[in-house]
C-alpha cells in the first residue's frame, strides 16, 4: 500500500472513531428511548398479558435492550492502534451497525409484508419466549464487550487480542448475543418483512466478521492459534468440556 493511501486511510480512521463513539452513541440512545416510551405507553393500553398489546409491548423491549446495548459499545471504544487497510474495513462494518435502523421501518411496510404469519395464541407463546432471548442476547454481547475494554470498536482494525472471558470459547461472543436478539425479534415479528431483514442483516455481519478475523490474522500468530482452536460463535465440544 502506497503512502499516501495509508494516510488517507488514516485520517478516514480518526475521523469514524470520533463519528461512531459520539454522534452515533447519541442517536442509539435516542432511539433506546423512543422505544422506551412505547413501552410505557403500550402497556397502558393493554390489561392483561396476552393478544396483540403484550405482542407489541416485547417487541418494543427488544428493541430497547438492542439500541441501548449499541450506544453504550460504541461509548467505552479507543482509539485502534492500526486503523482499517480497505474500504471494505471502514463500509461493511459501518453498514453491519446502521443496519439496525432498518428495523424501525418495518411498519413503513404495506401491510401484507408486515402482517404476522402466526396465529394469534401462537404470536402470545412466541412474545414470550422473544422477551426471554431479549434478555439472554444483550446479556451475552455485553460480556464480550466488559472483556474487550475499550478495545471495542466497529470498524475493522488491528488492537490487542483478547483470549479471555467468552473470547476462551468463541470468537465473536458479540454478535451470538446479536443472533439471540434477532432470533427473539423474528418470533415476535414473524412476517416477511423481517424475514427478509434479518438474513441480509446477519449475511452483513458475517462479513464484517470475516473481514476481521483476516486482518487480525495476518497481524498476529497469536490470533492463528485461537483461530484454529475456538469455534465461530458456539463453543467447539473438546473446548466445552475442558
Amino acid at each position: 500500500m502506497a503512502s499516501s493511501e495509508r494516510s488517507l486511510y488514516r485520517i478516514l480512521g480518526s475521523i469514524a472513531y470520533y463519528v461512531e463513539k459520539y454522534p452515533l452513541a447519541i442517536v442509539y440512545f435516542y432511539f433506546s428511548w423512543v422505544e422506551g416510551s412505547q413501552v410505557h405507553l403500550e402497556s397502558l393500553g393493554s390489561s392483561h398479558v396476552a393478544g396483540p398489546e403484550y405482542v407489541a409491548v416485547v417487541s418494543h423491549v427488544i428493541l430497547f435492550l438492542l439500541q441501548f446495548s449499541i450506544g453504550i459499545f460504541l461509548l467505552i471504544s479507543r482509539k485502534p492502534s492500526f486503523h482499517p487497510s480497505s474500504i471494505w474495513e471502514i463500509v461493511v462494518p459501518l453498514a453491519a451497525m446502521l443496519f439496525f435502523m432498518v428495523y424501525r421501518l418495518v411498519s413503513q411496510f404495506p401491510p401484507t409484508w408486515r402482517t404476522s404469519l402466526l396465529t394469534l395464541e401462537a404470536q402470545t407463546t412466541a412474545a414470550r419466549i422473544a422477551l426471554i432471548l431479549g434478555l439472554i442476547g444483550p446479556a451475552i454481547s455485553a460480556w464480550g464487550v466488559f472483556y474487550l475494554g475499550r478495545s471495542f470498536g466497529i470498524f475493522v482494525s488491528v488492537r490487542n487480542v483478547v483470549l479471555r472471558g467468552p473470547y476462551r470459547f468463541v470468537r465473536h461472543p458479540i454478535y451470538l448475543g446479536y443472533l439471540f436478539v434477532w432470533t427473539g425479534f423474528l418470533l415476535v415479528n414473524f412476517c416477511p418483512a423481517v424475514l427478509v431483514i434479518i438474513p441480509v442483516h446477519a449475511l452483513v455481519f458475517l462479513w464484517r466478521a470475516l473481514l476481521e478475523e483476516k486482518r487480525l490474522a495476518e497481524a498476529s500468530p497469536d490470533y492463528r492459534e485461537y483461530l484454529r482452536r475456538t469455534g465461530f460463535l458456539f463453543p467447539r465440544l473438546g473446548l466445552l468440556s475442558k
